[in-house]
């Protein structure tokens, strides 16, 4: 899984890049078969004023189309990716298991439907 972090208006130290890829990893990983790409871009709303101004954006690619986002406001990098990284995992089990459902449905469906015809056929001519 590819992880890209990227801040705007905010210095993020290295540390503080690699225990946030270690986060999103921990959070996605059960899923990294169906994930394409995870961007992550880190922002401050409010500039040197203070307050909740940290906002993170997380954009998941899925490999099959589509796309995950969230978005989250705090007061600390840390503290608002850790909230995001839980939602975001949510958020992809809920899109994966909407995917999941319908088409299997649908396949066996159209399996069991082409399963049963040559059998029809074969004894409506008595072979």
């Amino acid at each position: 899984m590819q992880i890209s972090i990227t801040g705007r208006q905010v210095e993020l130290h290295p540390d503080t890049v690699t225990a946030m890829e270690r986060r999103l990893h921990y959070a996605l990983s059960r899923f990294d078969h169906a994930i394409g790409g995870v961007t992550v871009r880190i922002s401050d709303i409010n500039g040197p004023r203070g307050g909740h101004d940290k906002e993170c954006l997380i954009v998941v690619r899925l490999r099959q189309g589509g796309e995950v986002v969230v978005q989250g406001n705090g007061g600390d990098c840390m503290s608002v990716l850790n909230q995001c990284a839980e939602r975001v995992s949510r958020a992809v089990a809920r899109e994966l298991d909407r995917r999941r459902s319908t088409p299997i449905r649908a396949i066996r469906r159209r399996q069991t439907a082409t399963a049963e015809e040559p059998m029809d056929a074969e004894e409506e001519f008595g072979t």
